[in-house]
Protein backbone atom coordinates (compact mmCIF):
# COMPACT_ATOMS: atom_id res chain seq x y z
CA UNK A 1 0.00 0.00 0.00
CA UNK A 2 1.12 3.47 -0.85
CA UNK A 3 1.30 5.74 2.07
CA UNK A 4 0.15 9.07 1.20
CA UNK A 5 1.41 12.17 3.47
CA UNK A 6 0.29 15.68 3.95
CA UNK A 7 2.36 18.47 2.95
CA UNK A 8 2.38 22.33 2.78
CA UNK A 9 2.95 23.86 -0.59
CA UNK A 10 5.82 26.63 -0.24
CA UNK A 11 5.11 30.08 -1.24
CA UNK A 12 6.30 31.34 -4.54
CA UNK A 13 9.42 33.35 -3.98
CA UNK A 14 8.60 35.81 -6.92
CA UNK A 15 6.95 35.67 -9.92
CA UNK A 16 8.10 35.64 -13.14
CA UNK A 17 5.96 35.65 -16.13
CA UNK A 18 6.56 36.34 -19.96
CA UNK A 19 7.08 39.90 -21.48
CA UNK A 20 6.33 38.80 -25.37
CA UNK A 21 3.23 37.76 -26.61
CA UNK A 22 1.33 37.69 -30.00
CA UNK A 23 -2.27 36.40 -30.34
CA UNK A 24 -3.50 35.51 -33.48
CA UNK A 25 -6.35 34.02 -36.26
CA UNK A 26 -7.01 33.32 -39.36
CA UNK A 27 -10.23 33.26 -41.54
CA UNK A 28 -9.99 30.81 -44.65
CA UNK A 29 -11.57 29.93 -47.71
CA UNK A 30 -12.89 26.60 -48.59
CA UNK A 31 -12.66 24.23 -51.28
CA UNK A 32 -14.60 20.84 -51.66
CA UNK A 33 -12.61 18.02 -52.44
CA UNK A 34 -15.59 15.57 -52.65
CA UNK A 35 -17.14 13.18 -49.98
CA UNK A 36 -18.10 15.79 -47.89
CA UNK A 37 -14.50 17.27 -47.29
CA UNK A 38 -13.10 20.52 -47.54
CA UNK A 39 -10.01 22.05 -47.82
CA UNK A 40 -9.12 25.53 -46.17
CA UNK A 41 -6.62 28.56 -47.73
CA UNK A 42 -5.94 31.16 -45.72
CA UNK A 43 -8.30 34.10 -46.69
CA UNK A 44 -6.45 36.45 -44.26
CA UNK A 45 -5.32 37.02 -40.98
CA UNK A 46 -4.43 39.33 -38.07
CA UNK A 47 -1.60 39.23 -35.56
CA UNK A 48 -1.30 41.39 -32.38
CA UNK A 49 2.05 41.57 -30.68
CA UNK A 50 1.49 42.65 -27.00
CA UNK A 51 5.13 43.52 -25.37
CA UNK A 52 4.79 43.83 -21.28
CA UNK A 53 5.66 46.89 -19.72
CA UNK A 54 5.05 46.94 -15.80
CA UNK A 55 7.80 49.62 -15.26
CA UNK A 56 6.40 51.57 -17.37
CA UNK A 57 2.75 54.04 -17.87
CA UNK A 58 2.07 51.88 -21.19
CA UNK A 59 2.69 48.35 -22.70
CA UNK A 60 3.56 48.05 -26.25
CA UNK A 61 0.98 46.63 -28.98
CA UNK A 62 1.50 46.52 -32.71
CA UNK A 63 -0.96 44.66 -35.25
CA UNK A 64 -0.65 43.03 -38.25
CA UNK A 65 -3.01 42.20 -41.13
CA UNK A 66 -2.11 39.77 -42.96
CA UNK A 67 -2.94 37.53 -46.46
CA UNK A 68 0.53 35.57 -47.00
CA UNK A 69 1.69 32.75 -44.28
CA UNK A 70 4.50 34.75 -44.93
CA UNK A 71 3.98 38.18 -43.90
CA UNK A 72 2.79 36.58 -40.52
CA UNK A 73 6.04 34.40 -40.08
CA UNK A 74 8.34 37.91 -40.85
CA UNK A 75 6.21 39.27 -38.33
CA UNK A 76 7.40 36.80 -35.72
CA UNK A 77 10.73 36.81 -36.78
CA UNK A 78 10.73 40.85 -36.22
CA UNK A 79 9.44 40.37 -32.77
CA UNK A 80 10.95 37.39 -31.07
CA UNK A 81 13.57 38.71 -28.22
CA UNK A 82 17.02 37.77 -28.05
CA UNK A 83 18.05 35.46 -24.87
CA UNK A 84 14.21 35.10 -24.03
CA UNK A 85 11.15 33.71 -25.40
CA UNK A 86 8.08 34.29 -27.35
CA UNK A 87 4.70 33.23 -26.72
CA UNK A 88 2.29 32.69 -29.86
CA UNK A 89 -0.97 31.91 -28.44
CA UNK A 90 -4.68 31.39 -31.00
CA UNK A 91 -7.90 30.11 -30.12
CA UNK A 92 -7.51 26.38 -31.86
CA UNK A 93 -3.65 26.00 -32.41
CA UNK A 94 -3.50 22.88 -34.48
CA UNK A 95 -5.83 24.76 -37.05
CA UNK A 96 -4.35 28.35 -36.94
CA UNK A 97 -1.10 27.00 -37.39
CA UNK A 98 -1.81 24.92 -40.44
CA UNK A 99 -3.24 27.53 -42.36
CA UNK A 100 0.15 29.25 -41.84
CA UNK A 101 1.67 26.44 -42.70
CA UNK A 102 3.82 26.09 -39.12
CA UNK A 103 5.89 23.52 -38.91
CA UNK A 104 6.63 23.67 -43.08
CA UNK A 105 7.73 27.47 -42.18
CA UNK A 106 9.28 26.98 -38.71
CA UNK A 107 11.42 24.30 -40.42
CA UNK A 108 12.61 26.69 -43.33
CA UNK A 109 13.33 29.27 -40.85
CA UNK A 110 15.77 27.08 -39.06
CA UNK A 111 13.66 26.47 -35.80
CA UNK A 112 14.19 23.28 -34.21
CA UNK A 113 10.84 21.46 -31.53
CA UNK A 114 12.01 21.05 -28.11
CA UNK A 115 8.64 20.11 -26.67
CA UNK A 116 5.39 19.36 -28.78
CA UNK A 117 2.22 18.07 -26.34
CA UNK A 118 -0.23 17.62 -29.02
CA UNK A 119 -3.38 16.34 -27.58
CA UNK A 120 -7.61 16.91 -26.86
CA UNK A 121 -7.04 19.12 -24.31
CA UNK A 122 -3.42 20.74 -24.58
CA UNK A 123 -1.81 22.13 -27.45
CA UNK A 124 2.06 23.03 -26.31
CA UNK A 125 4.40 23.50 -28.58
CA UNK A 126 8.39 24.99 -28.37
CA UNK A 127 10.98 25.41 -30.90
CA UNK A 128 14.45 27.33 -30.62
CA UNK A 129 16.83 28.56 -32.89
CA UNK A 130 20.15 29.85 -31.49
CA UNK A 131 18.93 32.08 -28.34
CA UNK A 132 15.57 32.76 -29.42
CA UNK A 133 12.33 30.70 -28.19
CA UNK A 134 9.07 30.34 -29.17
CA UNK A 135 6.25 29.11 -27.83
CA UNK A 136 3.17 27.99 -28.97
CA UNK A 137 -0.23 27.75 -26.75
CA UNK A 138 -3.84 27.08 -27.50
CA UNK A 139 -5.89 30.02 -25.76
CA UNK A 140 -8.38 27.13 -25.26
CA UNK A 141 -5.96 25.48 -22.79
CA UNK A 142 -6.34 27.83 -20.23
CA UNK A 143 -9.59 29.07 -21.41
CA UNK A 144 -12.07 26.07 -21.88
CA UNK A 145 -14.97 27.86 -24.07
CA UNK A 146 -15.85 29.46 -26.63
CA UNK A 147 -14.80 32.79 -28.05
CA UNK A 148 -18.23 34.36 -28.00
CA UNK A 149 -18.09 33.28 -24.53
CA UNK A 150 -14.87 34.24 -23.26
CA UNK A 151 -15.33 37.57 -24.83
CA UNK A 152 -18.92 38.21 -22.92
CA UNK A 153 -17.42 37.28 -19.86
CA UNK A 154 -14.87 39.74 -19.95
CA UNK A 155 -16.61 42.75 -21.35
CA UNK A 156 -15.40 42.57 -25.14
CA UNK A 157 -17.96 40.73 -27.25
CA UNK A 158 -17.05 38.45 -30.47
CA UNK A 159 -18.58 39.85 -33.48
CA UNK A 160 -21.41 37.96 -35.72
CA UNK A 161 -19.51 36.43 -38.74
CA UNK A 162 -19.80 38.14 -41.83
CA UNK A 163 -21.49 36.33 -44.79
CA UNK A 164 -19.24 34.84 -47.11
CA UNK A 165 -19.94 37.42 -49.67
CA UNK A 166 -19.36 40.48 -47.08
CA UNK A 167 -17.21 43.21 -47.59
CA UNK A 168 -13.29 42.88 -47.03
CA UNK A 169 -13.93 45.29 -44.17
CA UNK A 170 -16.45 43.77 -42.47
CA UNK A 171 -14.04 40.30 -42.07
CA UNK A 172 -10.68 42.33 -40.93
CA UNK A 173 -12.92 43.75 -38.56
CA UNK A 174 -14.32 40.58 -37.53
CA UNK A 175 -11.06 38.27 -37.36
CA UNK A 176 -9.36 41.70 -35.67
CA UNK A 177 -12.24 41.28 -32.69
CA UNK A 178 -11.79 37.76 -32.18
CA UNK A 179 -7.92 38.65 -31.19
CA UNK A 180 -9.21 41.87 -28.96
CA UNK A 181 -10.47 39.15 -27.35
CA UNK A 182 -7.72 36.52 -26.50
CA UNK A 183 -5.48 39.76 -25.74
CA UNK A 184 -7.66 41.58 -23.50
CA UNK A 185 -8.18 38.28 -21.22
CA UNK A 186 -4.76 37.72 -21.69
CA UNK A 187 -4.19 41.11 -19.61
CA UNK A 188 -7.02 40.30 -17.05
CA UNK A 189 -5.59 36.92 -16.24
CA UNK A 190 -1.83 37.97 -16.25
CA UNK A 191 -2.40 41.08 -14.33
CA UNK A 192 -4.54 38.65 -11.41
CA UNK A 193 -1.32 36.37 -11.01
CA UNK A 194 0.89 38.89 -10.69
CA UNK A 195 -1.20 41.09 -8.39
CA UNK A 196 -1.99 37.73 -6.64
CA UNK A 197 1.81 36.30 -6.95
CA UNK A 198 1.03 33.01 -8.19
CA UNK A 199 2.86 31.53 -10.60
CA UNK A 200 7.01 31.66 -11.86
Amino acid sequence: MIKRFQHRIKDNKKCELPYHYIFFDTETRQKDIGEGNLQHFLKLGVALYWRRRPDRANDTVKWLKFTKPGQFWDFIEASVPSKSRLVIVAHNLEFDMGIVKGFKALERRGYEPTKLIIDSRRQIWKFRKGDKTLLFLDNMNYFATSLKALGESIGEAKLSMPSPNARSADWWAYCEQDVRVMYRAWQFWLKFIADNELGN
